[in-house]
């Protein structure tokens, strides 16, 4: 039996989303009891973009609020 490579994705929103989904449809005692194997299509290269995107832009946003560069 191939034993699949076990991946850890830092894509902070995505899972917090697939946990909620996963605790209201199954329950706490499955999620975080039973040892669930979860497989989504995430693609964690695509992810990282948008979040670095989304990071230089609330650093710019914050930087512009508090009277730095504009």
């Amino acid at each position: 039996m191939k034993k699949e490579k076990e991946e850890s994705i830092d894509a902070a929103f995505f899972s917090e989303m697939l946990r909620k989904d996963i605790l209201k449809k199954y329950g706490e005692n499955l999620l975080y009891k039973e040892g669930l194997i979860i497989k989504t299509t995430l693609d964690s290269k695509l992810q990282k973009s948008p979040e670095i995107v989304c990071e230089k832009d609330f650093i710019h946003t914050t930087n512009v609020m508090d009277g730095g560069e504009k």
